[in-house]
Parts: C-alpha cells; sequence; structure tokens
C-alpha cells in the first residue's frame, strides 16, 4: 500500500510539474503589479473546472467497490486535492490567458496559523460529523463537503490579503 501511494504522490507532482512549470521552479507568484490575480473573475475557469472534474474522478475511481482503494480516502482527497486545485488555479500564471497569479504572502502572522489551525479543525470536525454515515455514497459527500470548504475557505482568505 505505501508502494502504490508514493508512486500516486509521485504521478500527481509530475503532473502539476508538467501543467505549471512556474510552480515547479518555485516562480508560482506575480511576477509584478500588473499580473496580481484580485479577484475570483479572473480565475481560469478551464483550470479550475479541470481540477474540480479530475478530483472527483480520482476520488470514484479509488473508492468505488471492487477497488475500494482507501477507507480514509474521502479524508485526504478532500483536503489534499483541494489545496492541488487553488495551487493550480490561483498560483499558476500559465493557467490564464492573463498569466495572472496572486502576489506573494504577507509574513506569516500569528493569526495566520490560528486561523490554519481553526480551518483544518473545522474540516476535521465535518468529516468526523458526516463520517457516522456509512457507505460510499456518505464518503462521496464528505469529500464534497472537505473539497468545497477547503477550497472556498483558501480562495476567500488568500484573495482578500
Amino acid at each position: 500500500m505505501g508502494t502504490v501511494i508514493c508512486v500516486i504522490a509521485h504521478s500527481v507532482f509530475s503532473a502539476e510539474a508538467g501543467y505549471c512549470e512556474s510552480c515547479a521552479s518555485g516562480a508560482c507568484y506575480a511576477a509584478d503589479s500588473a499580473h496580481v490575480l484580485t479577484g475570483f473573475h479572473a480565475v481560469s475557469a478551464t483550470t479550475l473546472s479541470l481540477c474540480i472534474i479530475i478530483a472527483v474522478f480520482v476520488f470514484v475511481l479509488s473508492m468505488v467497490p471492487p477497488i475500494s482503494f482507501w477507507v480514509k480516502g474521502q479524508f485526504v482527497y478532500g483536503m489534499l486535492l483541494s489545496c492541488l486545485t487553488f495551487r493550480l488555479s490561483f498560483l499558476c500564471p500559465e493557467s490564464n490567458s492573463n498569466h495572472l497569479s496572486l502576489a506573494v504572502p504577507e509574513a506569516a502572522t500569528a493569526g495566520g496559523y490560528v486561523l490554519a489551525i481553526i480551518v483544518a479543525a473545522v474540516a476535521s470536525s465535518i468529516g468526523l460529523a458526516l463520517s457516522k454515515v456509512k457507505g460510499w455514497f456518505s464518503g462521496f459527500v464528505i469529500f464534497v463537503s472537505l473539497y468545497a470548504s477547503i477550497l472556498v475557505i483558501l480562495s476567500y482568505w488568500r484573495l482578500s490579503h
């Protein structure tokens, strides 16, 4: 199982690096103030849609019987794939026609760390509350809830700073 997870992680990293070369080379943020992404309207709808479709496809493919790859996949996929969607949609200048990306974030503050801990706790609580219902569909609901909530929170927080 560990080998499979490592192979999947390497494949995801390679695909991301191939799609967004600037992030792979450490240049995710806007090069200058003229290329700063200032609102949700400037995000590439194509990239965002493809990321969402691929995330749902990966989740469904690995969670439906007879594969049932990972018991806690809905939690892991919901949290990690939402972050990957955010990175490719908001931090990859190549993903939209105007080459826009978010500005370099401000220095980390104690409040930022507290917010991150609260978001992780709330996301985990949502998953835990929903995990009481068993079955494949409940796993899908957990995945969608975590994926959407984390993506929205990350997007809103970074666009407001």
